[in-house]
């Protein structure tokens, strides 16, 4: 590849959103203005923060949905722009979502305090500072419908809004929040399109060497569908960066399989002669540098291959490109989930494999079949699960069709301390679940799995039922007209995407902590049960100790062969049995939008975070540390090698995760290198492919190269680490969290 400007810009553009060399939250990363903008282009964040909070006080008593629309566009209005003599992607300075204070935060806050009954609001709380659940009101899990975007544009999706608006009119009539509903949309694609041509005339002004490139884009984006490469780019970031950072919503996913839409642009631009192929490799490397320069730690996602209806891969030479462009740039965001079947070239297999055999981890292979089953068994068609949307980490979704909100993480673990302790958490001795058997009254195993599952379902059934109250109030919380003006049932219905204006209007329960209450209950068996070693209650005495004075007892359980990962027959029988249990309880169960609940298993950080709120385990985990993430084994326990692994996480029958089902691997560097490491690799995806099994994705450690890494930070500044569904450096790891993954990879 050959870039004419892209290296001599790079300083720029890692700077762009936040000065690299000062210091950075990658968990707040749009707080991080990065450079100065033409103070003659807008207004100081504060000032036009200022002005929206009394905009929102003289606008009481209007529709949300409308007040959120002009709070957005006395944004765009008024932000601060640039069009830099560095960049081909335009600037936007007011990217910190600063009306969320004022409508989405406060809006959000009535809800639990006007219709969250206190009985309940209660125990919400109180499930919550147990470290049994996680939950809150989610509107950060969707995607647009690209097909409409690309194929109408911004003016046409707001034309396409108000002949709806007028054909209801016409036919019946709109209430006041209906109309409320059309007439935010309009507002804000009126203001974005405003916004796009203030930001053209701008570069139009600034006559350097990409200006006029700049201008010509965005006045053409403004009235009309992109219509070349450069264009489609440009229209992907501002919808993005528009909808992620004013209008408060994460887009999910940049475009609808990257590889698949941007092709046929691709194509004619370099047979029309209208772009060198150099030229447009360099454009997307500009594109794909604005996410790894924002640095959002979750990552942000993209998704590339797959199938079409008529069972034809997708994959087609940009497929490739883009892999080769993202290497060359040397970038781990934004994420890139890979869509693969039976009928994926095996070339292209192979390149994505082969960057992960050089420790390019931000990748996960997302296998189709299982996908399929999966979202067939809620009733969704054949077609559509074929066309269905990768977001967010490895969530799969109905494209144009769906939104899944995801308010609710369980820890599958701490219903182990509620079991031991007669419903109560050790946080502060205060009953939580409902009263159960005292220690000494529990004779046999199977009565402790019994009243274990009695925990796990009270949990999860009093979350739900709590997530219902607040659910239906989502569309109240967050308004979004930008994002619902894309979906045609939205209009037809007259509804916010978000209040019962998609086809399937779900909700989703993450788990947390699957493996290590495996292991616990199989250490339990082992110890109390099998070898009579210990009672139950002094074992329960052991855990409020954290294990003090306990050791050799700590030992002997973390030594039991029964452990989640290693196909052994009980444990990998007890996974299958709880992962029926606790699906059985969500899949399909109605949600207050008219939908149904769906089961995810996907921790995100709630592996660290419910991990601090829940006391010693009796797995041999000390209380505070993390527990076990996704589907993947407790860290280190794993040590009958991946066939092994792979055995017992199909155990678990992936499809039953309606939502979303992942895997972690960990593999030594000598066993992925070379034709056989390749080999290896592609073996291990099929195997999993073929058994249903649904995300995947690796990483590639050597144990002395990361203790290396601990006491040298200096010499590997570039080493990446796939945490859950995204990667970070190994240098802004905590050392705890080092300390995991140098504890996992010496059991390779």
């Amino acid at each position: 590849m050959t870039f004419k400007t892209y290296f001599d810009d790079l300083d720029y553009l890692k700077n762009k959103y936040h000065k690299v060399d000062e210091p950075f939250n990658s968990l707040n990363y749009r707080a991080f203005p990065g450079w100065e903008y033409d103070s003659n282009t807008g207004m100081e964040v504060q000032d036009i923060r200022s002005d929206i909070e009394k905009m929102v006080s003289d606008m009481e008593g209007t529709p949300n949905s409308l007040i959120k629309a002009r709070t957005f566009e006395y944004v765009l209005d008024n932000t601060m722009i640039d069009a830099n003599e560095k960049d081909y992607f335009i600037g936007l300075h007011a990217w910190n979502r600063i009306m969320h204070k004022f409508t989405i935060g406060k809006w959000c806050k009535e809800i639990t305090d006007r219709f969250l009954p206190d009985d309940k609001d209660k125990t919400w709380n109180t499930l919550q500072s147990s470290g049994a659940i996680c939950s809150w009101m989610d509107f950060e899990h969707s995607v647009p419908d690209w097909e409409v975007l690309f194929s109408l544009g911004f003016e046409g999706v707001r034309k396409r809004a108000e002949e709806y608006k007028n054909y209801h009119i016409k036919n019946g009539g709109l209430n006041e929040e209906e109309l409320a509903f059309f007439e935010s949309i309009d507002v804000q694609y009126t203001a974005i399109i405003r916004f796009i041509n203030r930001v053209a005339e701008y570069a139009k002004k600034l006559n350097h060497s990409k200006s006029d490139k700049i201008y010509i884009c965005l006045k053409n984006i403004a009235q009309n569908p992109p219509s070349d490469t450069y264009e489609v780019l440009q229209f992907i970031y501002i919808y993005f960066i528009i909808g992620d950072s004013v209008d408060c919503f994460q887009v999910r996913s940049l475009a609808s399989g990257l590889d698949r839409m941007l092709y046929p642009y691709y194509k004619k631009d370099i047979e029309s002669g209208k772009y060198t192929e150099d030229e447009l490799d360099e454009l997307i490397a500009y594109f794909l540098t604005q996410w790894s320069s924002m640095d959002n730690y979750w990552g942000q996602p993209l998704y590339i291959g797959g199938t079409d209806v008529d069972g034809n891969t997708t994959v087609n030479p940009l497929s490739y490109k883009l892999i080769d462009i993202y290497d060359y740039i040397d970038i781990f965001n934004p994420k890139i989930q890979v869509k693969v079947n039976h009928n994926t070239p095996e070339e292209f297999t192979e390149k994505v494999l082969s960057m992960i055999q050089k420790g390019k981890t931000s990748f996960v292979l997302m296998c189709e079949p299982g996908i399929y089953k999966a979202m067939r068994s809620l009733g969704v068609t054949h077609q559509e699960a074929v066309e269905c949307d990768i977001k967010g980490c490895y969530e799969y979704s109905v494209k144009g069709k769906e939104v899944s909100t995801a308010p609710i993480h369980i820890n599958l673990l701490k219903a182990i301390e509620f079991t031991l302790n007669s419903g109560k958490s050790l946080n502060d001795d205060v009953l939580r679940t409902f009263e159960s058997k005292d220690t000494d009254n529990i004779s046999t195993f199977d009565e402790f799995y019994d009243i274990y599952k009695s925990q796990v379902k009270y949990v999860i059934e009093q979350t739900i039922d709590l997530a219902e109250e607040f659910e239906k109030y989502t569309a109240y919380g967050n308004p979004s007209p930008m994002y619902s003006a894309t979906i045609e049932s939205s209009l037809k219905s007259k509804k916010d995407a978000y209040a019962f204006g998609m086809k399937y209007n779900n909700s989703v329960v993450l788990m947390s902590g699957f493996a290590s209450a495996i292991d616990s209950l199989c250490a339990i068996k082992y110890l109390i049960y099998d070898e009579k070693e210990i009672t139950l209650t002094k074992f329960k005495d052991i855990l409020s100790s954290d294990w003090k004075d306990e050791e050799r007892t700590r030992r002997k359980v973390m030594k039991n062969p029964q452990k989640f990962g290693n196909n052994q027959s009980f444990a990998d029988a007890l996974s299958r049995d709880l992962s029926e249990f606790v699906s059985g309880l969500i899949n399909g169960k109605p949600n207050t939008r008219g939908g149904v609940w769906k089961a995810g298993m996907h921790s995100a950080r709630q592996f660290i975070n419910l991990g601090q709120k829940t006391s010693a385990t009796p797995d041999g985990r000390r209380a505070g540390e993390e527990i076990s993430k996704n589907a993947s084994p407790v860290i280190g326990m794993d040590k009958s090698g991946i066939s092994s692994l792979i055995n017992s996480v199909l155990c678990m029958k992936p499809s039953l995760y309606t939502e979303d089902f992942c895997l972690d691997v960990m593999l030594h560097p000598s066993a992925v290198s070379g034709k056989e490491g390749m080999e290896a690799l592609k073996s291990v995806v099929k195997t999993y492919m073929l058994n249903d099994g649904i995300s995947l994705h690796f990483n590639i450690f050597d144990a002395e190269i990361l203790k290396d890494a601990q006491l040298h930070p200096e010499n590997y500044k570039n080493l990446q680490v796939r945490v859950c569904g995204w990667n970070v450096l190994w240098n802004n790891m905590a050392k705890e969290e080092q300390d995991a993954y140098i504890l996992r990879a010496e059991n390779i």
